[in-house]
């Protein structure tokens, strides 16, 4: 029998064995039963033989309404004493709570006393009768410590004086577990601190503490914090202030330490330690300073006024950075041993900045000084090449770009005077290669490159509305940041260049070696226009590619003809050899075209259907050229014949003649 109350409609219940195995179906079904004055009551389940004489069943129980559903559980025993109910009170003790137990013990004969044995202190307590089949431990247990685990059992002795030991059962005591899961170094209000997360896993809130920071490598204190109280399973960011810090420095940080606030069900979690930091941190004010970087290797000179407000900056050392495909520079070895140590250069304060890429107001700049090796006789030899760069860090592509460079071989010093915070280091640049650019319009039968100064054939028709494609190609990378590629479209009298949100670039990281741009043509009207593109690679290797092109806003085709002509066995180039090729270039768009050969007395021999219809130069066939057989397969005699073409868009049909000769 299970009380639900009135929103539980119906329920049932499952006997299982002490192995949570369900009784078989032979033995017992579980019908649906219904709510009667709040309650759910079944007498319809016998106990079945058993090949033990003693033994424990569960009772399961599954209630459900409309809007909620209810579980509950129960026990009973077969040829021995059986307790049930069993409840600590508290129902979730603490560490400050002493437990008393109730339950409720049964025998067919009568039950005589029961003692409680608390396992874990070896103590046994007396259980004394409240109501009817009901016992409470007369003296509570004692208060342990949050996630102690309290062990205990009952010995019932009956009324003929016969002892049932129950199985062992226990409670765990409640209490907080504070955790510190992760710590980095950041910002908080423009100073510099710790970020941290700390966690409660816990079974209870936790009580206000302390989070304590310290030098991991000396315990030196360094600053603490409040942490306010959190409920079981809850998280914070919590921010502790450093100071100024110039030092490499790995950071412990603890939570609670030594439970000096409140004891916990855990305590090896209560700290963590940091990553190692190169940290070196500067306040700048309105004054002109120069700072260095700990190791010496980088001096910045920072001018009058560089920000509105004074404000916290740093340059810390960060190690090497390896790019991706940049196979064309050479890390150099620096004052202090290093080869191209990288440098981070920030303020803590982002709003003195003009803007989120990390340029400086008014576009004001710092100069940069690093020093390379003064005595390693191959550095010294390699200066001589006047080749050592500046370059800044692109993290989103693995990339090192060239910024700049003013060399002082005297002093071994490479300057240079930059706009924008970010992370740098100096570079030998072994790449005197420009960039590949390949253009095409799409759909047209046309290619130019930088390689071989391809000029487009046939004036270079191409539709108003055409897709021009480039590929930039360079083995160390194409630099497509601050603004290094342009695109400019000329009319013959105006030059504009086109924005970067006009064309389409395609990026992936470690990619910049292939980069496509797509730019579409936008309605324009008769005449002659110049497309020009510049690029550079991330060396600083520059390159133009410049396109000039017609639109015609008339349907023709023009510069019809075949080649070679006459068709000939022998020729300069054997693949044309008795073959010839149909040329032809379509002012703009066909819907088909096709081309006919007759013989001087106007017999159709030989039909070409389905020919490009794109604007632009087309060449047919495009591998080899028309062996000169007729429609049935026949080699067409020597002699004269006419080729004519037709093309077609909407209702305008253009149709153009040739005349060509054979001569095998």
């Amino acid at each position: 029998s299970s009380f639900v109350g009135d929103e539980i409609e119906e329920g049932k219940f499952i006997v299982f064995d002490e192995d949570d195995v369900q009784l078989p179906i032979n033995q017992y079904y579980p019908f649906d039963l219904p709510n009667i004055n709040d309650t759910i009551s079944t007498s319809d389940f016998i106990i079945p033989n058993s090949v033990s004489s003693i033994y424990k069943r569960y009772v399961k129980f599954y209630g459900y309404g409309n809007n909620m559903e209810v579980t509950g559980m129960t026990n009973f025993t077969v040829g021995q004493s059986a307790v049930v109910n069993l409840v600590t009170l508290p129902e979730n003790p603490t560490s400050n709570d002493s437990v008393y137990i109730q339950a409720d013990f049964f025998d067919q004969d009568g039950i005589n006393y029961v003692d409680c044995i608390n396992e874990t202190s070896h103590d046994t307590i007396n259980m004394v009768n409240i109501n009817n089949s009901r016992y409470e431990t007369e003296n509570a247990i004692q208060p342990y410590s949050p996630g102690s685990h309290i062990y205990f059992h009952f010995n019932i002795v009956d009324a003929l004086g016969d002892t049932t030991e129950t199985e062992t059962t226990s409670y765990v005591v409640s209490g907080p577990d504070l955790i510190i899961e992760h710590i980095e170094l950041s910002e908080f209000e423009d100073q510099p601190a710790l970020k941290l997360l700390v966690r409660n896993s816990g079974t209870t809130i936790s009580e206000a503490c302390d989070l304590i920071v310290y030098d991991h490598s000396d315990t030196t204190f360094i600053n603490s914090i409040n942490v306010a109280p959190l409920e079981e399973l809850e998280t914070s960011w919590i921010y502790c202030e450093l100071p100024m810090l110039h030092n490499t420095l790995q950071f412990k940080a603890i939570v609670n330490e030594d439970q000096i606030s409140f004891d916990e069900i855990s305590y090896y979690n209560n700290s963590i330690i940091s990553d190692i930091y190169t940290i070196n941190m500067f306040e700048i004010d309105s004054s002109a300073t120069e700072i260095s970087s700990l190791d010496s290797n980088l001096e910045c000179i920072i001018p009058e006024d560089l920000f509105s407000e004074t404000s916290i900056c740093y340059i810390n050392n960060i190690g090497s950075k390896e790019p991706l495909n940049q196979p064309d520079i050479q890390n150099i070895l620096l004052a202090d041993g290093t080869y191209s140590t990288a440098y981070h250069i920030d303020t803590l304060n982002p709003d003195v900045l003009a803007d989120s890429l990390g340029h400086f107001q008014d576009n004001k700049t710092v100069t940069l000084q690093f020093h390379y090796h003064p005595t390693d006789s191959l550095t010294q030899v390699n200066e001589q090449e006047d080749n050592f760069s500046v370059y800044r860090w692109e993290e989103d592509y693995q990339k090192w770009i060239l910024m700049g460079k003013e060399i002082n071989q005297e002093d071994n010093i490479v300057s240079y005077e930059t706009n924008r915070i970010g992370i740098y280091t100096i570079i030998q640049n072994l790449d005197t290669t420009p960039p590949f650019i390949e253009a095409n319009v799409e759909g047209q039968e046309f290619t130019q490159s930088t390689s071989s100064n391809q000029e487009f054939t046939h004036g270079g028709y191409i539709s108003k509305n055409g897709i021009i494609s480039f590929m930039l190609l360079d083995s160390n990378g194409i630099n497509v940041f601050d603004n290094s590629l342009s695109l400019f479209l000329s009319d013959g009298t105006v030059t504009n260049e086109i924005n970067s949100n006009q064309y389409a670039l395609s990026l992936t990281q470690g990619n910049l070696t292939n980069v496509p741009l797509k730019y579409a043509l936008d309605g324009l009207t008769k005449g002659t226009y110049q497309i020009v593109l510049d690029c550079q690679d991330v060396n600083g290797n520059q390159k133009s590619l410049d396109i000039e092109f017609e639109v015609n806003d008339e349907f023709d085709v023009i510069n019809f003809a075949n080649y070679p002509n006459p068709v000939k066995t022998v020729t300069v180039n054997k693949d044309n050899a008795g073959r010839t090729r149909f040329t032809y270039v379509l002012t703009d768009d066909a819907d088909k075209v096709s081309i006919k050969v007759y013989t001087v007395s106007g017999r159709l021999v030989k039909t070409f259907k389905n020919l490009p219809a794109a604007v632009g130069y087309h060449e047919y066939p495009r591998v080899l050229g028309w062996d000169c057989r007729d429609d049935k397969g026949y080699y067409l005699a020597n002699g004269v014949y006419f080729y004519r073409i037709t093309a077609k868009k909407n209702n305008k049909k253009v149709e153009k003649t040739q005349k060509m000769a054979i001569l095998k």
